[in-house]
């Protein structure tokens, strides 16, 4: 639900909660003679608005990772101002400095690959359930050098994207080329955003790890691939966002009809000087 708090005190300023949390912000009574800082984080934003009581400067985020830190900020920002009797535009510049040395001591997982690993831990549980716990073992995914699943002589490349259209990213020129005396296959997923619907990366994570919680071989296996591919187990509050299929995965066999470009029609064609450019 939207919603404003009036802060008690001077000068007027006034915490908020956009329509379904879409945005978090707080807004601080200026006057015309009021200069606002640049924002050097492309995560916040910073306008000067007018309405019947007056001139106000909002600043506000829509990045709902930072919701947590940014709600700090705002009350940071509001002592400083009304307490401290600091200036809006020194109490926000320090404020946002803060915010971005703090930001930069955290590395967090780019969408993309929150995608890429959600479409994954999709197919791992569907192995799980089919073949029981050794399933685990089948998912290669953070080994760059190999598909992302590998049994008996099948491979699996697993491709997801959150696109309206069945649309991926092939990054490798090996990507599309099985292992030698191996059959390869592509698995297409689509998965959709929801506030409420599906399973978060964490939520994902923890239902798969119920699954191996009673064999500590598989479940340190799994760890160690989720901490290969970069997901860290004390980030999980910055994964809120939930995702659930928007279609039923395809399954495709990549054969030499299959549209693709790999290294070996690259030397055919050019030379081996240029595939490995």
């Amino acid at each position: 639900m939207p919603a404003t708090y009036q802060l008690p005190g001077n000068p007027n300023v006034c915490f908020y909660v956009g329509e379904n949390s879409k945005k978090i912000g707080i807004k601080i009574k200026v006057d015309s003679k009021t200069i606002l800082p640049d924002i050097p984080l492309k995560e916040l934003s910073l306008v000067l608005l007018a309405d019947k009581d007056g001139l106000f400067a909002d600043l506000s985020t829509a990045n709902v990772v930072l919701y947590e830190h940014f709600y700090s900020m705002m009350c940071s920002i509001s002592d400083a101002i009304q307490i401290e009797s600091k200036t809006t535009e020194d109490a926000i510049s320090e404020a946002v400095e803060h915010l971005k040395n703090l930001i930069s001591s955290i590395t967090l997982l780019s969408d993309e690959k929150i995608t890429g690993i959600w479409g994954e831990l999709w197919v791992l549980e569907k192995l799980i359930k089919s073949k029981g716990i050794e399933g685990v073992f089948l998912w290669m995914g953070p080994d760059k050098s190999i598909h992302d699943f590998r049994m008996e002589k099948t491979e699996l490349e697993v491709k997801t994207t959150r696109n309206e259209d069945r649309v991926h990213i092939i990054s490798r020129l090996t990507q599309l080329e099985p292992s030698p005396d191996f059959e390869l296959l592509l698995c297409s997923i689509q998965i959709v955003k929801s506030s409420s619907e599906g399973l978060s990366l964490p939520e994902y994570i923890q239902k798969i790890q119920s699954y191996l919680a009673e064999d500590k071989k598989a479940s340190d296996y799994f760890s160690g691939q989720l901490d290969k591919e970069g997901y860290k187990i004390e980030q999980g509050k910055y994964y809120k966002t939930r995702y659930y299929l928007r279609s039923t995965p395809e399954l495709l066999s990549v054969t030499s009809k299959f549209p693709k470009l790999n290294r070996a029609m690259i030397d055919e064609k050019y030379g081996k000087k240029i595939s490995s450019r």
